[in-house]
């Protein structure tokens, strides 16, 4: 049985998954030995949990995070298994995007430094460390005021606080 945000998530209704190997969702992409694991997880352990690729009703490769529990009869045999799929595909686009940033960070020639809030340095590039001959380890978490020298010009310092509280 399936119930309606399967249906919602895969476009399959209920009559087109009775009775079918949940195999019938895996997407091409996704690589037949994850489903050998995976089947044999559930042989062995009775459960499996992992990252797989689907394919929707109308062609569409999605991500999901899937948990799959074997259920057992009174003699211990598998009559059933029960999964739960969850679609990740807006995890996977915020990861993707974090990388494509952290490369870029890592690229710029310029001296960069990023602060929270509370202007504690989080991040900085190799460009930064070169320019000012700090290691990243001696600056992370460190407020950047440390950085300000007699000849800071305090207007520079008072719009760039702006620019961060903004």
């Amino acid at each position: 049985e399936v119930n309606p945000a399967f249906e919602k998530l895969t476009g399959y209704t209920a009559a087109d998954a009775r009775g079918r190997d949940g195999a019938f969702l895996r997407a091409p992409r996704s690589l037949n030995v994850e489903h050998a694991e995976m089947r044999r997880a559930l042989q062995l352990r009775g459960h499996w949990a992992g990252e797989v690729w689907n394919r929707s009703k109308d062609g569409v490769d999605f991500p999901v995070w899937l948990s799959i529990s074997a259920v057992l009869d009174d003699d211990g045999r598998i009559t059933r298994h029960v999964g739960m799929a969850t679609d990740i595909t807006e995890r996977k686009r915020a990861s993707d995007r974090l990388a494509v940033s952290a490369h870029a960070l890592r690229a710029i020639t310029q001296g960069v430094v990023i602060t929270d809030v509370e202007l504690n340095i989080t991040e900085v590039n190799a460009a930064f460390g070169a320019i000012t001959g700090y290691r990243e380890d001696e600056i992370l978490g460190r407020n950047c005021r440390f950085l300000q020298g007699p000849e800071t010009d305090p207007r520079t310092v008072a719009d760039l606080r702006r620019a961060i509280a903004q």
